[in-house]
């Protein structure tokens, strides 16, 4: 536990033993179980923007608004390496599913593709329309979605670098982008609180609902893809069944929000914002009928690292 306003992101590793939450320059390795301290690995006096572990577990990496990408060993905390080469902060990181590379979206709007081991540069994702704010590589690693300023989802070929469908949620700004376990859905969030299921392969629409609790800052996948995950600024925690959107759960801290993930060994939820880290049990109920009303908010706080 401990006393860390100004939650940036979070993460959690694969085996699902430990997380890691950026609070300023400061990013802390957590006990999953436990929310023990285990170590707490620095960024030099830059504000960390994003985390994401390798898909191996091998490594974390960290965007910071100093612009540079860093990377440490997940398992000693070692500090591996620094990779620079793009100017402006790192408004999000994301490893390939074999972590042989990385993406970062940086906030001049290109979007870089690294050499994990090395630092390399192996392409840079150009559109003259278009200056990203996020980017996601796709499960089977063929593809990325980039979320843009003007509000656009931007599909992408990750070997060729070629731009290959655009999306959007009418004239409202994708707030978050995120591709289901098995590929096949691409959902977002918007600013006007629209939440938006496409078809990842033919960008067809197949579901869009709008909550009534302020705008979406983050979507995130269950990982066994029968879930979807809302956050708001407002505090709100929407859980709704894929691939309808229908309301499953919901929940509210008070914070603003900022991001959020899964546990991908259980339903455990964390999301972080200005307040700290917050985290939830997930535990749908089936038997519920079908003409109750609303579901009530199954989602519970578990435990809450805010000082």
């Amino acid at each position: 536990s401990g006393s860390w306003p100004g939650c940036t992101a979070v993460a959690v590793k694969p085996s699902g033993a430990f997380l890691a939450v950026a609070s300023a320059s400061d990013v802390r390795l957590l006990d999953a179980a436990t929310g023990a301290l285990l170590d707490t690995l620095h960024a030099g006096s830059s504000e960390v923007k994003s985390l994401a572990f390798s898909p191996d577990g091998s490594w974390l990496a960290a965007g910071g608004h100093d612009g540079a990408v860093r990377l440490w060993d997940a398992t000693t905390g070692e500090y591996l390496r620094r990779i620079d080469g793009a100017s402006g902060p790192v408004c999000s990181v994301t490893p390939s599913p074999d972590a042989a590379c990385i993406a970062a979206c940086y906030a001049n709007g290109s979007v870089r593709l690294w050499d994990a081991a090395t630092g390399a540069l192996q392409r840079t994702l150009h559109s003259p329309d278009s200056v990203a704010e996020a980017v996601v590589f796709s499960p089977d690693g063929r593809r990325l979605a980039t979320r843009d300023a003007s509000g656009f989802v931007r599909l992408w070929d990750a070997t060729t670098g070629s731009q290959s469908r655009t999306l959007s949620v009418g004239t409202h700004a994708v707030k978050s982008v995120t591709f289901s376990p098995d590929g096949s859905w691409l959902a977002g969030g918007a600013h006007d609180g629209t939440i938006c299921v496409w078809d990842a392969a033919t960008g067809e629409v197949l579901h869009s609902v709008t909550s009534s609790n302020g705008p979406v800052c983050c979507v995130t996948f269950s990982p066994d893809g029968s879930w979807l995950a809302a956050v708001t600024r407002t505090g709100a925690v929407e859980v709704r069944t894929m691939p309808t959107l229908a309301a499953a759960a919901m929940t509210r801290v008070d914070d603003a929000l900022v991001g959020a993930t899964w546990s991908l060994r259980s339903q455990t939820m964390y999301v972080v914002g200005s307040a700290g880290l917050h985290s939830f049990a997930f535990a749908p109920q089936e038997d519920e009928a079908a003409d109750a009303g609303p579901p009530a908010a199954h989602g519970r706080a578990t435990s809450d690292v805010t000082g």
